[in-house]
């Protein structure tokens, strides 16, 4: 689906998760797809940090490559309180993010994660 055509989404933030002090975080690389990078910013700044938030995972960034147009960096961080994997299953089933279909599709060329804990 092409960018332009990606679903809208109403997020309505009722009673959020807290965001507690983060054990654990995420480096999120992106290389975005090429002459898309504006409309990823618009959209990540508008959906993809609420939906982030509204089940207590924070955001943190995010960052473009000086040196490289098309790398998009950013940090998700964790609740101590619950394992990891709760919480991105609670971000990625629920139905304001289901709804959006293959976002990483429509944007985003080439990922790399890597898990981050505190030195």
């Amino acid at each position: 689906m092409p960018p332009e055509l990606a679903p809208e989404v109403d997020v309505v933030v009722l009673a959020p998760v807290p965001v507690t002090t983060a054990d654990l975080g995420q480096l999120c690389i992106y290389r975005i797809r090429k002459g898309l990078m504006e409309m990823w910013l618009e959209y990540f700044h508008r959906v993809i940090v609420p939906l982030h938030e509204a089940v207590g995972i924070s955001v943190s960034g995010p960052w473009r490559n000086t040196a490289d147009g098309h790398e998009f960096v950013w940090i998700r961080s964790f609740s101590a309180d619950q394992p990891v994997a709760g919480q991105e299953n609670r971000f990625f089933t629920s139905p304001a993010r289901a709804a959006l279909g293959d976002v990483r599709e429509r944007y985003v060329e080439d990922l790399a994660v890597r898990v981050l804990r505190p030195a």
